[in-house]
């Protein structure tokens, strides 16, 4: 009896043992689903964008539709801020309230603004925040002061530009196109054109101009008049304009280093009593809504952009390189974005694929990125590429 009761007892205690042991292996399981899941959902990456424009600008406008549908099909929370008015002093209080805004362990992109540049890098590195540079190269003078990236700066990741070299050399040659290579037999040029540019203290006005330039120093039938400063703004252009056509009253071509320049310019050209597009040709650059449809219109020749992606193409590489896949090993830390024209030539096919206002979230984005697409070797953010995504 004593040693069927002592069996009895071992049963029972084997069995408790079990069923602890066992509720000890389903608590660990449960600690370690929940943990990986917590690990799973990292925070939210949080980047800044600092507006080249305020918020009547057309062209930064674009370039912030873009970026926002990169940023949500990214997950990454997107805080964007207008220096109003713009200027030295605004943009520099606008890109500290943006740096208070996105906190710690977080990215900033900014375009090069000179020395406000320069104090937001320090800034942010005291605040262990990333700085992505984009938009304008930096004159060679002013190199050696904000030097290269993860140079001097260790949080500065990355510098990205337009090539306004080939903008500028591109505008001209969609001009040049339209008229006969060599001049006529009398040695008169068929092509007699003058130029619209930006501030000349500005490194994108500058390049523009060169390439401008270049594309003249190689034709035999093209004479560049002059170049004159309108600041980019439509206004001015349109006031310039109009001494030009007085002043030269054989002109029939007028270069432009932005569309709303061109605008101003073609305005000025309606009311002198010519036809833009047939009288006096126009081109220009950026990609705004007012520039394609005048291009469509035939006021313009060309207009010439594609740099509008350049913070949404930050956003993919600030992407990667968070998560430990450093762009640099492929584009290095500088690089230059890349220009298209759209003429005569593409302008149907631009807007039956992206029409005036394009609706970018038909692109998943994810597509560009090395973190999201394992099968991504090589980053191709051409124009093309992007198109063939909006089909």
């Amino acid at each position: 009896m004593i040693i069927f009761k002592a069996t009895i007892i071992s049963r029972i205690e084997k069995h408790l043992l079990t069923n602890r042991f066992a509720q000890f292996c389903g608590s660990l399981l449960l600690l370690i689903i929940f943990t990986g899941s917590v690990l799973a959902e990292e925070p939210r990456l949080k980047v800044g964008l600092l507006s080249g424009g305020g918020e009547s600008s057309q062209f930064w406008n674009n370039m912030i539709r873009f970026a926002e549908a990169v940023a949500e099909d990214l997950n990454i929370e997107l805080v964007v801020e207008y220096p109003s008015p713009q200027t030295a002093k605004a943009n520099m209080a606008i890109g500290q309230k943006l740096l208070n805004e996105i906190g710690s362990d977080a990215y900033l992109i900014t375009p090069y603004l000179g020395s406000v540049t320069a104090d937001l890098l320090q800034s942010a590195n005291t605040r262990d925040i990333r700085v992505f540079v984009i938009n304008a190269d930096i004159p060679e003078k002013e190199k050696q002061f904000v030097g290269q990236p993860r140079i001097k700066y260790s949080n500065w990741i990355a510098h990205s530009y337009a090539d306004d070299v080939q903008a500028g050399y591109l505008a001209a040659d969609e001009i040049l196109a339209l008229f006969p290579s060599a001049p006529s037999s009398n040695g008169q040029t068929a092509i007699r054109m003058v130029g619209l540019t930006g501030p000349f203290t500005s490194q994108a006005s500058f390049n523009r101009n060169n390439g401008l330039k270049n594309r003249i120093s190689e034709s035999e039938n093209a004479m560049l008049y002059e170049i004159r400063e309108a600041g980019y703004q439509e206004s001015s252009a349109k006031t310039v304009s109009k001494m030009y056509l007085a002043k030269y009253p054989s002109l029939n071509a007028v270069w432009t280093a932005s569309d709303s320049m061109a605008i101003g310019a073609i305005d000025a050209i309606k009311e002198a009593g010519k036809k833009p597009g047939v009288d006096v040709v126009v081109s220009g650059v950026d990609w705004t809504t007012g520039g394609i449809r005048a291009v469509k219109s035939g006021d313009m020749t060309a207009t010439i952009g594609g740099h509008f992606m350049e913070a949404g193409i930050a956003l993919i590489l600030i992407e990667d390189y968070h998560r430990n896949k450093d762009f640099a090993e492929e584009l290095g830390t500088v690089f230059k974005i890349p220009m298209y024209p759209i003429s005569k030539k593409n302008i149907d096919e631009y807007l039956s694929i992206i029409g005036t206002h394009p609706n970018w979230s038909k692109i998943d984005f994810k597509k560009f990125s090395k973190t999201h697409n394992k099968n991504l070797q090589k980053y191709n953010f051409s124009w093309q590429r992007i198109v063939a995504n909006m089909k």
